[in-house]
């Protein structure tokens, strides 16, 4: 038996893994494989290559054909394998066969020496030398044979060791690929960690782009937005349906029959002004002059031009009970801007010897309270209480 064994790679050089090899004899039929050299294992028909794109087998002494299908393309190299082991060709095949023959025209000489005459021994003779001519010829022929496969197997020699130098250096150069690929990530290991966090951190500092489905409620805000129009411009100044019925309620062209200048003639004015409300008015006027006078649900006043302010009130009849005292409360009808004076006030008797006595309570700029007394040995009263305050308006 004769082990063959190859690679099959594609035009890149790499390797071609699971490729189906079929072994053919001459007459095309598939060839007897093994995968020992004793025969002992047959081997399947067509073979497979491994993981290394490799694929062997053993057969008996010949010419055999390789066909392989790869990315769906048949290839057959038809007289590729020629196997000549020359330990098979001594114990079988031409030589072997020769040496049998010779064997057995001896074999015959002899047999005819001992049976019959000269001629037959003669023509025996011939016979066995015709034949070992032949068995001569056949083994010159297997010799030819053995030296054409042991060239093919020095080639093989060569192929095997060049494959093996190659994938040698492959290795050396994947082994400095990897460290140059370890070299090259501490580097970058070493610089992410020379950054300052706040810096990665900072968007300011990034790149690229960032889908808006990131950002928590961008496309919510962005649905509810309202488009900006033409020569138009938002405000916080919101426009309310009351305004608008407002303006609804103004007559079109309500001021159309009167100019800018008589709008703005006082004359053409209606209603009151405040003294207060035009400058310098009061300053001119004398200490003592009134400014200001009036009257509410909370009493009189009159205000003056010195910023005296006199508030007064008389207030409903209050029921006193002999020996009683009532507060008696007083909202101004002006503010002060001060705390005012609120003096104490009498009032004659009624129905009894005794006074009724009106004491000083506790006030601030907009009100007051004030007790009111009746006498021990009085009768029981209703009087009116009248008040006084006196302050200052400016």
């Amino acid at each position: 038996m004769q082990k063959y064994q190859s690679i099959i790679s594609g035009t890149n050089g790499s390797v071609i893994r699971n490729v189906p090899v079929t072994v053919l004899k001459e007459d095309g039929s598939l060839a007897e494989i093994f995968l020992d050299r004793e025969g002992q294992v047959p081997a399947p028909n067509p073979l497979a290559t491994d993981s290394r794109g490799v694929f062997y087998f053993y057969a008996k002494n010949g010419r055999y054909s390789l066909r392989t299908s790869v990315d769906g393309i048949t290839i057959t190299d038809a007289d590729a394998v020629l196997l000549n082991d020359p330990e098979e060709i001594t114990t079988a095949g031409p030589i072997a066969d020769a040496v049998l023959r010779a064997e057995a025209a001896a074999q015959r000489a002899e047999e005819a020496v001992e049976a019959s005459g000269i001629p037959e021994l003669v023509a025996a003779a011939q016979n066995a030398v015709v034949d070992a001519n032949n068995a001569v010829g056949q083994a010159q022929a297997a010799a030819s044979l053995a030296d054409t496969a042991k060239n093919e197997s020095a080639a093989a020699k060569v192929a095997a060791e060049n494959a093996q130098s190659g994938a040698q250096s492959a290795s050396t150069q994947a082994g400095q690929a990897r460290a140059d690929a370890q070299t090259a990530a501490q580097a970058a290991a070493q610089s992410a960690a020379s950054i300052d966090p706040a810096y990665l951190r900072n968007r300011a500092n990034h790149t690229g782009t960032q889908a808006i489905s990131t950002v928590t409620g961008l496309q919510t805000a962005l649905d509810s937005k309202v488009d900006k129009v033409a020569g138009k411009q938002l405000s916080t100044e919101d426009y309310t349906s009351a305004e608008k019925t407002k303006l609804s309620g103004i007559a079109a062209g309500a001021t159309a029959n009167a100019t800018d200048a008589n709008l703005r003639d006082r004359a053409t004015h209606t209603g009151t002004q405040p003294i207060t409300t035009i400058t310098g008015v009061v300053g001119t006027m004398a200490v003592g002059a009134i400014i200001e006078r009036g009257s509410n649900a909370n009493g009189e006043y009159v205000k003056f031009a010195d910023g005296t302010l006199i508030c007064t009130i008389e207030l409903p009849p209050v029921t006193l009970p002999i020996g009683g005292t009532v507060a008696v409360g007083w909202n101004f009808p002006v503010t002060f801007i001060t705390k005012p004076t609120v003096p104490i006030a009498a009032v004659g008797p009624t129905g009894s010897y005794d006074f009724i006595g009106v004491r000083y309570g506790y006030t601030s700029t907009n009100s007051a309270t004030q007790y009111v007394t009746n006498g021990s040995t009085a009768q029981q009263a209703t009087e009116s209480i009248p008040l006084l305050a006196i302050g200052r308006w400016k």
